[in-house]
């Protein structure tokens, strides 16, 4: 039993039961983590052993049935296979689960076998006693048998158990020592220093609510603080005071009820000065935009430039990017009053009437000779490109402004991005900026300049991002090119009522050109101001140009037709101005030509004219209309030189009028259309050699016009220059034309006399007297006026007519070398001609070709 086991037979106690099992140096046993340390098990986990158990599992349940059955149980126990026992709910209280471990029916039904007997209940709970008893004495025996086998392990451990008491009895007193030392350092080592600590973490307390009641006073002056700066027009630095004030509000002064309402105070206030600044920015504008404009004065000066960049730097921390608007209809109403002022100004000088009404201005304005007009126009220029500048002054303050504030942002940033690591960087950033507003608040310590502002501003936060930026960037270009833009329109609409009526295309070309030059360069300066190309006054002055040019062409081709139309075909005389010109020419090209019309660099009263144009040393014949002609050439490239825009119009204008003269030429002497036009009487010799060397000076001159707007084309336009190129071909075959005139002229003649020839005495005969005084008229004619190289050539290919027409009337007259009496005639005739011509150009080697002809009519055998 286990009373037994207390006892020991052997008389003896073990007392290093622990010791020998664990160690001298025995401690308790760890703790035991908490539950949450340890994983959850899922019944998945288990997977593994259930599997591997499954089948003896199987053999087990199977064995344990037989078993049952062997024993001769026809009916399983009550408790199953004991899963009641393993129940959450398990309690031998409820009766369900007691009379489930405890079947007393079993035991009933055995004893009572007899339904109809009434069941005896104490017989069969003393059965049941019985058993319960013998397997209690079962279990008992069993028990012991086990502890028998243990024994030694037990009577060991009740042996050392007094040890144990000892043991625990010193420690306890050793502990009870050790408590009374700590006692005494703690009254004498601990309990002092611990009272500094306690006073160190007291003091640090009542600097903090120092500092806190410090920073109160400092806040309570901010509204009275922020009038002042405003009063100075210190806006960022206000509205910097206002950001810092409401940062310490949130982070710093939360929750404290006397501040409660201030917050919301310094938003109205931040909202009025962004009111105030926008009303600033307003003012600041117009006044540098309408402020008077002087002659010295210098437009890119920026009048009150600190206060204006306080304003600007205020707009832009307040992220309000549309004040731009406000500077382009600044901008824009600046420049609709400053052409109108000027306007109403010079009609009010020049017409000497103070009450001009505003619905006559356009009136008054056709009503302006064009020096007048003019000198109104280059005024309007010069004022308009002054608001131009002063608007690109403020643009460019813009861009640094916007420039400056991006920058301190990417600074701010990069700061920032240092001290991102820890609590105590924000907190020093906190205090930074409450120290700052203490420093402003109690020792007034202020600087009202943009300069603070900007440094501020970079100290304390990012002003722009990028994408405002860019923003701000493009939107203050396009209002500089608006404005350059409406100034332009301004600029077209004044130009279209003055073309009104036909007033521009009747101005003279000298007038036209001044009016192009003065309009060019106001267009090259406002293109310069905005960096972009503006098209609406160029297309408006294209439009007149395109016009002007028309009504140029149309006049200068009337005047050569009617010139043609009136033209002797004499030789004229050269104005010395002419022969300028065309030094010009053959030295620096057209470009020097169209320098010296320009200067009108005419000859003196006391210069003489010409007789002939020397052009590179040739002596030239020419008429009139060629001088003209020439200097009309030369107004064509000069037109285009001041609007290049109107090029390819001057190559089919330049053309056409070349082309004119070309053919009224043709047509007047080689057509004799002179005769019924002008009233010559006959067509001469003399009015085709003129013909021909006017045509040869435009052969001159018209490879350097095509090299002239070649210069002024893009290299894929030169293809249109070809119409210059079939131009000189048709001058050269109507030269070609003349000289066959010429030569036709003589062949006629030869023709007609040599048919009334007759071969008899006397001798030289009327025919060939004729034929030499028509050749001795021709050659004075010509050789005054060709070259003696052309009057060779010319003469000779006459000769060869004469010659040819003689051959055949030899032939006719079968007259041969034989040295008959008709021979000699003709020999007489031949050497008279041969004689009378002797020493003309071109006439030496007529006697060659006449042996010639007596050679080719040797008699036959």
């Amino acid at each position: 039993n286990l009373p037994a086991v207390l006892n020991d037979p052997r008389g003896r106690r073990e007392t290093d039961f622990f010791t020998k099992t664990w160690g001298e140096e025995f401690v308790p046993p760890s703790i035991i983590p908490p539950s949450h340390y340890v994983e959850w098990i899922d019944l998945s986990d288990f997977n593994e052993y259930r599997s591997k158990i499954a089948h003896p599992y199987k053999i087990h349940k199977k064995n344990k049935k037989s078993i049952k059955g062997g024993i001769g149980s026809k009916k399983e126990d009550s408790t199953g296979d004991g899963k009641v026992f393993l129940e959450p709910k398990f309690a031998l209280e409820d009766p369900d689960t007691f009379n489930a471990v405890l079947p007393w029916s079993q035991f009933e039904n055995a004893a009572v076998p007899d339904k109809d007997i009434s069941p005896r209940p104490r017989a069969s709970a003393k059965l049941l006693q019985e058993k319960l008893t013998h397997y209690l004495d079962i279990a008992e025996v069993e028990l012991a048998r086990q502890i028998s086998l243990k024994s030694e392990d037990f009577f060991n451990a009740m042996s050392s158990q007094d040890d144990v008491v000892d043991r625990v009895a010193y420690t306890c007193a050793e502990i009870r020592i050790l408590r009374e030392k700590l006692m005494i350092i703690n009254e004498i080592l601990c309990k002092s220093c611990l009272e500094v600590l306690k006073l160190k973490c007291c003091r640090a307390r009542s600097a903090t609510v120092f500092h806190k009641l410090k920073l109160m006073g400092a806040v309570h002056q901010t509204q009275p603080m922020i009038q002042v700066m405003l009063s100075s027009s210190d806006y960022v630095g206000a509205l910097d005071l206002i950001a810092t004030t409401q940062d310490v509000l949130q982070q710093e002064l939360s929750g404290i009820q006397s501040f409660r309402h201030l917050g919301s105070q310094l938003t109205e206030m931040e909202k009025v000065i962004v009111k105030m600044m926008e009303a600033n920015f307003v003012e600041l504008i117009a006044k540098e935009l309408n402020k008077p404009i002087e002659k010295n004065s210098e437009p890119t000066i920026v009048d009150d430039e600190d206060r204006l960049l306080s304003v600007l730097f205020g707009l832009l921390r307040q992220k309000k990017l549309n004040f731009l608007n406000t500077f382009r209809e600044e901008s824009f109403n600046a420049i609709k009053a400053t052409v109108k002022q000027k306007i109403i100004e010079i009609l009010t000088t020049i017409l000497g009437n103070s009450d001009l009404k505003l619905n006559n201005l356009t009136e008054h304005v056709r009503q302006l000779n064009f020096p007048q007009w003019i000198d109104m126009l280059q005024h309007i220029f010069s004022n308009i490109l002054i608001i131009l500048h002063r608007i690109k002054s403020l643009h460019d303050l813009v861009m640094e402004i916007a420039g400056t504030a991006n920058k301190s942002k990417s600074k701010d940033c990069d700061h920032d991005t240092g001290n991102t690591d820890s609590h105590e960087s924000d907190r020093e950033s906190i205090e930074g900026k409450t120290s700052n507003i203490s420093e402003k608040f109690l020792y007034g310590k202020f600087i009202n300049t943009s300069c603070f502002s900007v440094v501020l501003i970079s100290d304390t936060e990012s002003v722009v991002n990028d994408i405002d930026h860019e923003k701000i960037i493009n939107d203050s270009k396009e209002l500089l090119c608006a404005a350059c833009e409406l100034s332009h329109v301004r600029l077209a609409k004044l130009l279209g009522i003055r073309a009104k009526d036909d007033c521009l295309e009747r101005l003279t070309s000298s007038d036209f050109m001044v009016l192009i030059r003065s309009i060019h360069q106001f267009i090259a300066e406002t293109e310069g101001i905005c960096g972009r190309q503006m098209h609406s006054l160029s297309g408006t002055l294209m439009a007149q140009a395109r016009k002007f040019v028309e009504k140029f062409h149309d006049e200068r081709r009337t005047k050569i037709s009617l010139i043609l139309d009136n033209e002797q075909w004499k030789q004229a005389d050269v104005p010395p101005e002419f022969q300028a010109l065309v030094d010009e020419l053959d030295k620096d090209g057209i470009a020097g030509a169209i320098q010296k019309i320009s200067r009108q660099n005419v000859s003196t009263p006391s210069d003489s004219p010409l007789k002939v144009l020397v052009i590179k040393g040739e002596k030239y014949a020419v008429i009139g209309t060629l001088l003209i002609l020439l200097k009309m050439a030369i107004e064509y490239c000069e037109c285009i030189n001041d609007v290049p825009m109107l090029t390819l119009d001057m190559i089919n204008k330049v053309a056409e009028i070349l082309k004119l003269f070309n053919s009224r030429t043709c047509q007047l002497v080689l057509g004799a259309g002179a005769l019924q036009v002008v009233g010559l009487r006959t067509i001469t010799s003399k009015h085709l050699a003129l013909a021909y060397r006017c045509l040869q000076v435009m052969t001159i001159y018209i490879p350097q016009i095509k090299t002239y707007f070649q210069s002024m084309l893009p290299p894929k336009k030169h293809i249109l220059l070809t119409k210059f190129d079939h131009l000189l071909q048709d001058y050269q075959n109507h030269c070609q034309e003349i000289d066959s005139k010429l030569i036709s002229i003589m062949d006629t003649v030869f023709f007609t006399q040599l048919g009334k020839w007759e071969v008899k005495a006397p001798t030289p005969s009327q025919c060939f007297r004729g034929m030499i005084k028509q050749v001795a008229k021709l050659h004075d004619a010509l050789s005054d006026l060709l070259p003696k190289e052309h009057v060779k050539d010319l003469f000779d290919e006459i000769m060869n007519c004469f010659i040819s027409r003689l051959k055949v009337r030899l032939t006719n007259h079968e007259i041969s070398d034989d040295g008959g009496s008709q021979h000699g005639l003709v020999t007489s005739e031949l050497l008279f001609f041969v004689n009378s011509l002797q020493g003309f150009d071109g006439l030496s080697n007529i006697n060659e070709k006449i042996n010639n002809v007596w050679k080719e009519m040797q008699p036959k055998n």
